[in-house]
């Protein structure tokens, strides 16, 4: 009960930490909002198992927003890796910084991913091995890039206002990145692949540009090489 009291009596973070919410908050806003209905109905067809191949849906974005809602949702995802201690980074950093360094590993990283995935599987769709255009399965990509950036905005707010551990924190990321990736998973098996791909094809897919690229990502994080 103490801790509680001690809690509610003191600022939850400094001025600069909860404008950078605020900001990351009202950004997200304004560009996943006219787009809200489209990422309901794609995480609807994301989640669902049972649906045939002509049912696979993504946000349908200009390419100036699409760059701009990864550069955000990137940095809600680095925000709240660093408000949880994910970052490893010299005692006493303050967290905009911590959330610096791991926004230069997890963009990058995205980028990678998706250039990947482009050179992948356009020659994958011209041997006819996937059945989805490339352009579509890296909106997919953003898509989940966009429900894991506003989940974390959500953890942002729980960091900041509830007094909870960091543990259950690092908790909560890692399961709406396993959510995400699930997702993604869901796709690859009912929607990406036709049936010339084999069992065995789709899992050294999935390892290669699914799984690969976030492993990356988390171990660049928990080391943090470049500015330790």
């Amino acid at each position: 009960m103490k801790d509680l009291e001690r809690f509610l009596s003191t600022q939850p973070a400094d001025d600069w930490t909860l404008l950078t919410f605020l900001v990351l908050l009202i950004v997200t806003s304004l560009l996943l909002g006219p787009y809200l209905n489209q990422l309901r109905i794609s995480l609807v067809y994301v989640y669902k198992i049972r649906n045939s191949n002509g049912e696979f849906k993504t946000l349908i974005l200009p390419p100036a927003i699409s760059f701009a809602l990864a550069v955000v949702s990137v940095s809600s995802i680095s925000f709240a890796s660093a408000l949880a201690g994910i970052v490893a980074d010299v005692a006493g950093t303050h967290v905009l910084v911590s959330a610096l360094h791991a926004f230069v590993y997890l963009f990058p990283c995205f980028l990678l991913r998706q250039i990947l995935f482009r050179l992948v599987n356009s020659r994958l769709y011209k041997s006819q091995y996937i059945v989805v255009k490339p352009l579509r399965w890296n909106a997919l990509n953003l898509t989940m890039l966009s429900f894991m950036g506003t989940i974390s905005l959500i953890i942002c707010s729980l960091e900041l206002f509830v007094p909870l551990p960091h543990l259950a924190f690092h908790i909560l990321l890692a399961f709406f990145v396993l959510a995400c990736l699930y997702g993604e998973i869901i796709k690859s098996k009912s929607s990406l692949f036709s049936v010339r791909c084999k069992l065995l094809g789709i899992i050294c897919y999935l390892c290669a540009l699914e799984i690969g690229p976030v492993v990356l990502a988390l171990f660049l994080l928990g080391t943090n090489p470049l500015f330790l």
